[in-house]
């Protein structure tokens, strides 16, 4: 399973720090206890780990478990996937640099 809060720290950042972005991006308070909540229990929406890797300098990339095939995010379309297609794509975070 993947660390975020360790992608977080590895890419030099804090939570604070990320989380002062996330109040930005979606207008709405973000502190480091309720991120780090919301990274322990699970609960972050999609949008909420895109726009984290996007601020650590990472991106989501999609896996096929089965084919092994990769597929950068912006090259699929996740709206229509299926949710039985979701759940057959694990996601991990690709270091750009």
């Amino acid at each position: 399973m993947l660390n975020i809060k360790a992608k977080i720290t590895e890419a030099g950042f804090t939570i604070t720090q990320v989380a002062e972005e996330l109040s930005k991006v979606y207008e709405s308070k973000y502190t480091m206890h309720n991120l780090s909540k919301k990274i322990r229990t699970g609960t972050l929406r999609y949008s909420e780990v895109e726009q984290i890797a996007k601020i650590i300098g990472f991106e989501i990339i999609w896996l096929n478990p089965i084919t092994h095939d990769i597929i950068l995010k912006d090259e699929i379309d996740t709206e229509k996937l299926s949710r039985k297609q979701k759940a057959q794509l694990a996601v991990i975070l690709r270091d750009l640099k």
